[in-house]
C-alpha cells in the first residue's frame, strides 16, 4: 500500500537525519539518499530567510515522484506569517537577525550534520553562493522587488478599494512609519537585506 510505503520511506529518512552521523543505521543510506540535498537546503534557507512561522512546523511539503527513489523538499507554501508579519512568536520571527526555523523539527537534526551545514554555508557564500546571489537580485536597486513594486502598485490600490480595506491589520512597517504600500515594501526589503 502506498501510504505504508511513504510512511516507511519518511521514517527511514528521519532515522538518517536524527542519527549521530546522517546515516540510517539499518539501511546504511545517507540522509540525502532519501531527499534531494539541493532542494532540502533551499527549503531550509527560504524558510529561515522569511522567518516563516509555519516553516517546518506546518505547511511544509515534500514530494516523492512515482518513478523515483528520492524525494524532493518543496514546493514552498503558506508564507502569510513570514517576514515579520505575525504577532505569534514575535520575538523570534519579527527580528530578521534571529534564527527561527533552525529550531524546528527536522531542521534541528539536519543542522547537526556537518555535510548539511557545509552545503548551507556554500549557498550563503557572498562571492559564489547561489542563495546569496538570488537574495541580492531581489533587493538590489532595480532588482526584483523594485520590478514587482511597480508591477503591483495599481493592483494593490484596486485591491484596497475593492475590499474596502487599508489592510492595516496585516501591514508591517518599521516602527513609527506610516502604514502604506511603499513603506510595507521597504520593510520587506529591509527584512531581507538584514
Amino acid at each position: 500500500d502506498t501510504g505504508a510505503y511513504i510512511s516507511g520511506f519518511w521514517q527511514d529518512f528521519e532515522n538518517a537525519v536524527y542519527s549521530k552521523n546522517g546515516y540510517n543505521e539499518s539501511t546504511g543510506k545517507y540522509y540525502y539518499e532519501y531527499c534531494d540535498l539541493d532542494s532540502l537546503v533551499k527549503l531550509y534557507l527560504v524558510n529561515e530567510l522569511a522567518k516563516n512561522l509555519d516553516g517546518f512546523r506546518s505547511s511544509t511539503y515534500f514530494y516523492l515522484p512515482a518513478d523515483s527513489d528520492i524525494m524532493y523538499a518543496g514546493p514552498v507554501w503558506d508564507y502569510d506569517t513570514s517576514y515579520g508579519s505575525t504577532s505569534e512568536n514575535r520575538d523570534k520571527t519579527s527580528n530578521p537577525e534571529n534564527f527561527y526555523v533552525s529550531e524546528m523539527y527536522l531542521v534541528e537534526g539536519l543542522l547537526k550534520i556537518e555535510g548539511f551545514r557545509n552545503e548551507v554555508k556554500k549557498a550563503l557564500d557572498n562571492k559564489t553562493g547561489y542563495f546569496y546571489q538570488a537574495v541580492k537580485e531581489l533587493t538590489d536597486e532595480n532588482g526584483i522587488i523594485d520590478e514587482q513594486y511597480a508591477l503591483l502598485e495599481q493592483s494593490q490600490k484596486m485591491n484596497c478599494a475593492m475590499w474596502d480595506s487599508d489592510a492595516s491589520r496585516i501591514i508591517v512597517v518599521k516602527s513609527g512609519a506610516e502604514k502604506n504600500y511603499k513603506n510595507t515594501v521597504e520593510f520587506f526589503r529591509y527584512f531581507i537585506d538584514t
